[in-house]
């Protein structure tokens, strides 16, 4: 339960009563015996201690429910972002803090098991992930369109706090770093690109949106877990040599905002993300000695490849790999976005 719903958990929830409970799993306690008394759960001595089991009565009720609405992401994406900012600082103390593979495995399977009916995740071979690294497309689709990017993550050193943006291209790549290759591979197929730094650091100083209280949960630093970034300002920063986590997270943002829409639209949420985090970017390029030689910051993509537009449509079932990509991850939002317009 923690695993799932811990982002949306604020510190008083974290808390202990006087008698040592911790606060949630207390309320989480009530909670149930209030379900069984009302008929939707099974007790205990019919489904075992520490096993929660919806009675016929439940399972309807719970098919009711999701029929009428489908789980928003947000709550999910600031889970995963709160999972990563506890394992990285509990695997420090243990000296066994997860690698960027394992935090992109994890929070790509959390995503495809709690929303089965709105996400698909397709990974490619691995000849194609060792000619990229670890770089998925992503493709948002609701009843306004789509919206595409790529997302490259990055793992911030858990003892120097800095980010390996320096890393080296592969010999046969047409430059230097593999932030280049990234910057320009994007570009070449007109889609925006983003870094999602994985780490338990905190900005001092945060210019754009932080991890304040949305609908679906409290402020929580944790969500700085996992942080966007464009891909332009991390080459900005890249050439300046300033690729601490403190750095580069003041100029990204908690990835939950991404999805965090209280209007009708996902896709046009993520487009007034993106526009903020430009507007932050354009103001603080003039101070860059080397401004004019930085490259424009793309808007998400709203035409896809026609291989994933028959996949929304149901006409293609598996995607063909595409050279450079590891994966995608494909967002079915018709369905939030309906629901959200008839909760208006």
């Amino acid at each position: 339960m923690e695993g799932q719903f811990g982002g949306c958990l604020a510190a008083d929830d974290r808390g202990r009563r006087k008698r040592g409970e911790i606060v949630w799993k207390n309320n989480a306690s009530f909670a149930r015996d209030g379900l069984v008394k009302a008929g939707l759960l099974l007790s205990k001595t019919v489904s075992g201690h520490g096993t929660w089991t919806l009675s016929p009565a439940g399972k309807r009720k719970s098919q009711a429910l999701r029929a009428n609405q489908d789980a928003p992401l947000c709550p999910s994406f600031r889970s995963i972002a709160a999972n990563v900012t506890w394992s990285t600082a509990a695997g420090r103390l243990v000296g066994l803090v997860p690698m960027e593979p394992t935090f992109t495995d994890n929070a790509l399977l959390a995503l495809a098991i709690q929303h089965s009916g709105q996400i698909k995740i397709q990974r490619f071979t691995s000849y194609e992930e060792a000619q990229s690294g670890a770089d998925w497309e992503w493709w948002i689709r609701d009843r306004y369109g789509y919206a595409g990017f790529r997302v490259q993550a990055k793992r911030a050193n858990p003892v120097t706090a800095q980010i390996a943006l320096d890393q080296r291209a592969a010999t046969t790549a047409s430059f230097e770093k593999q932030i280049e290759v990234f910057v320009n591979r994007c570009r070449t197929d007109n889609i925006l690109g983003l870094y999602c730094i994985y780490s338990d650091w905190q900005p001092s100083r945060p210019q754009l949106a932080g991890p304040g209280p949305c609908p679906h949960g409290p402020a929580d630093l944790a969500q700085w877990g996992c942080t966007i970034v464009f891909a332009e300002t991390a080459l900005r920063l890249t050439a300046s040599n300033q690729r601490d986590a403190d750095t580069m997270l003041c100029n990204g943002m908690p990835w939950y905002h991404l999805v965090c829409q209280a209007g009708a639209s996902v896709t046009i949420g993520v487009r007034r993300v993106v526009e903020r985090m430009v507007k932050a970017e354009v103001a603080i390029r003039p101070e860059t000695d080397e401004a004019e030689e930085l490259p424009v910051i793309l808007s998400p993509a709203t035409q896809p490849p026609a291989q994933v537009a028959a996949f929304f449509q149901g006409d293609v079932q598996v995607l063909d790999p595409w050279s450079g990509l590891t994966g995608v991850v494909l967002i079915d939002a018709a369905a939030e976005t309906t629901s959200a317009i008839r909760r208006r």
